[in-house]
């Protein structure tokens, strides 16, 4: 049981130690923006068009996985399936659109996907140091194809929701 510990607590300082410097205030970034979206706020319309580029910048993670056809298949199945659901739950959480402003509802999905993908991509990273072997498999390429596409879906289809909402002039 010492040897396990020990090897735990190896890894996890190996892990926050060889990680690069830029990643915590990055995390501290994403978690500042996740906590801004619990609350009901009022803003311009632009930059929800611009999320989805969130979802961009995971194409280059994708396209660097084994076995692209399992990689984008899993991430376009995904993707399209959690745009529809981000879409039908977004239109539930716009309180008003007028022609460049909208109201928008607090929740926890923001936040919750930032660390996502966040995480997933820093997993992803500590698997390719610590077992490059897994990084290959299967059911791995599946598993962070799925995360990644259903991740960068959600942003696509709050974007899709809000440009098509309904919207009373200024």
């Amino acid at each position: 049981m010492t040897n396990i510990i020990e090897t735990l607590k190896q890894t996890l300082e190996g892990i926050a130690t060889g990680a690069p410097l830029w990643v915590w205030p990055l995390l501290a970034g994403l978690i500042l923006l996740g906590m801004r979206a619990r609350k009901t706020r009022s803003g311009p319309v632009w930059p929800y068009y611009l999320i989805p580029f969130i979802g961009v910048m995971t194409l280059k993670d994708v396209a660097e996985l084994a076995h692209p056809a399992l990689a984008w298949g899993s991430f376009a199945t995904s993707y399209c399936g959690c745009a529809f659901a981000a879409y039908r739950f977004q239109n539930t959480r716009v309180l008003k659109r007028e022609n460049r402003r909208v109201t928008v509802q607090g929740e926890w999905v923001t936040l919750l996907t930032l660390m996502i993908i966040f995480w997933a991509n820093f997993v992803r990273g500590t698997v390719q140091t610590l077992a490059p072997h897994i990084d290959g498999s299967h059911a791995f390429v599946a598993g962070f194809a799925v995360i990644l596409g259903g991740c960068s879906g959600c942003f696509f289809g709050r974007s899709v929701s809000i440009a098509t909402w309904r919207a009373t002039p200024d």
